[in-house]
């Protein structure tokens, strides 16, 4: 019935047929392979940013406790960390007065800002911050020595 020319064609055809599905099912597999392999990779930077993220809680913390760094400057740091650590609300219930000091002192402009103030209002914004850093310090300098043991070595 068929003759053999179009007994090769069919064969070629086919043959054609089945490198096309060969090689869209090699491409299929390596991207698949990508995927997963980005998936392993942003697991490891998951993990290594949460390791940077709680080894700069321990360094605040300890900061704050040898009075190595300003009251006022540790709550706006560990209060920023926390949200990312505690992402479920857990860190302002258990570190308050950390996140008090910050929201007290959040509108007191920093850097640039800080530096277009007058003296005058530079002066009420420092006496500002340092009596809520009196008001503050035996709390969040409790809650530091409780971070350190949250998060230990």
């Amino acid at each position: 019935m068929y003759n053999t020319p179009m007994k090769i064609l069919s064969l070629l055809t086919l043959l054609l047929g089945a490198l096309v599905v060969i090689a869209l099912a090699v491409y299929a597999w390596n991207l698949w392979q990508g995927v997963w392999r980005r998936d392993s990779e942003s697991v490891v930077r998951k993990a290594s940013a949460h390791e940077d993220q709680v080894n700069s809680v321990r360094v605040l913390a300890k900061s704050l406790l040898d009075g190595d760094l300003n009251l006022s400057e540790g709550a706006i740091r560990l209060k920023v960390l926390l949200d990312h650590l505690q992402p479920d609300g857990s860190g302002q219930r258990d570190y308050p007065d950390v996140y008090a000091l910050h929201d007290a002192i959040a509108h007191m402009p920093r850097g640039a800002a800080r530096k277009a103030c007058s003296r005058a209002e530079l002066r009420a914004m420092d006496n500002e911050r340092e009596r809520l850093e009196t008001q503050y310090r035996e709390q969040v300098l409790l809650q530091a020595g409780g971070l350190l043991e949250a998060y230990p070595d």
